[in-house]
């Protein structure tokens, strides 16, 4: 199964799970706006540029939702020459707005989305958590288990338009990791930021001190980040704290 050319042009949502031998898809110039991609153990490519051109470009201009799950050799988006690929590749994602990637271990490239509003990864490389916020006006961001990843300090400035913040499950991660003399400041550019969760940081051992500067925090969620020993001051003033099973940290910190 490759070819998708006898479907409806009138398709909203294309699905797509457990089809063991699919490398890619061949479309006709579908209008969809979601499409969803589970088990797919042979998918190399969503799309074979070489043989779908104007085809895939529609396609790509339609897509407001992308939900990518569990596709072990998916390379990246579309199969394009080595010029293309040299140049970042081929289409942009004009109405795209949520993105969610989990179980991709060898995506290296994502295409431009500029308008995104929610990303979802999980499983994936640092990289694609670079190449995913870059350039983007995303507002909702959730990582989660995050290869090598290990601090936002190449990223913060993507992310003033982000309300809501969730990093979980990196092994790696150490959000004052302070090996320019400022990272822990640098979250005060978060200027947007209304709900911050850490969940299993266990690098973690106090709070970034760029978030006392966030005026507009209103959440902070801190779940079994085992190695946490502080709890500053300025905490009080949330509307919501919420802390659960982290060991070392006592109430009578606050």
């Amino acid at each position: 199964m490759s070819s998708l050319v006898n479907l409806s042009t009138n398709l909203d949502e294309l699905r797509v799970s457990v089809c063991t031998r699919l490398q890619y898809l061949e479309l006709p110039p579908l209008h969809v706006k979601l499409i969803f991609m589970f088990d797919l153990p042979s998918l190399e490519w969503v799309v074979n540029d070489s043989n779908n051109g104007d085809n895939s470009s529609t396609f790509c201009a339609s897509l407001t939702e992308i939900v990518l799950y569990e596709l072990p050799n998916l390379k990246g988006w579309c199969r394009c020459s080595e010029e293309e690929m040299s140049k970042g590749c081929c289409h942009q994602f004009k109405s795209l707005e949520e993105l969610r990637i989990q179980f991709c271990y060898n995506l290296i490239s994502i295409p431009q989305h500029i308008d995104i509003k929610k990303i979802d990864l999980r499983n994936v490389t640092e990289k694609i958590l670079q190449q995913a916020v870059t350039h983007s006006k995303v507002e909702f961001l959730d990582i989660c288990n995050v290869i090598n990843f290990k601090s936002l300090s190449g990223v913060l400035q993507h992310l003033t338009r982000v309300c809501e913040l969730s990093i979980r499950n990196c092994e790696e991660f150490d959000p004052c990791n302070d090996e320019d003399g400022c990272y822990s400041m640098k979250w005060k550019e978060l200027t947007n930021l209304k709900v911050l969760t850490f969940e299993r940081i266990p690098k973690m051992k106090y709070l970034p001190e760029g978030l006392q500067h966030i005026t507009t925090l209103q959440t902070l969620r801190i779940v079994k980040c085992d190695n946490l020993t502080s709890i500053p001051e300025w905490v009080s003033s949330l509307q919501v704290l919420d802390i659960k099973d982290c060991p070392k940290c006592s109430i009578d910190m606050i």
